[in-house]
């Protein structure tokens, strides 16, 4: 036939790990950023040694105020969240009422079957 080269489980192990540890270090950048604390200040961003663009500064903007039309367009969502919540409240309320009227005119049948045995038993 052929021969088959077996590899060791092992020796698979230590390729992946190496793989791995490759692949986690080539998306490492080291940044070089510069010490003095009037330079931080002045410009609050990190630059490297080439001076280029790293980083964001590490300020929040402010959360803007909701304008009345955004009031109207969360209102007319919840409005629409609470009655499709109702619909499927009422679908699932309905749904039970009729497993219970199902199982309830089950119990009847049943009892009244085995009220038909014992008479024909009578007889």
């Amino acid at each position: 036939m052929g021969t088959f080269t077996t590899i060791n489980l092992n020796t698979v192990w230590v390729i992946t790990l190496l793989l791995l540890v490759i692949i986690i270090l080539s998306g490492v950048k080291v940044c070089n950023k510069d010490n003095n604390i009037n330079t931080i200040k002045n410009n609050n961003r990190f630059v490297d040694s080439r001076y280029s663009y790293i980083s964001e500064p590490f300020i929040v903007p402010p959360i803007p105020k909701p304008t009345s039309t955004d009031e109207q367009i969360i209102n007319d969502f919840n409005n629409l969240s609470d009655a499709r919540i109702q619909k499927t409240y009422d679908r699932t309320l309905n749904q039970e009422r009729k497993n219970l009227q199902i199982k309830n005119l089950t119990k009847q049948v049943d009892s009244i079957e085995n009220k038909i045995l014992v008479l024909q038993q009578m007889w």
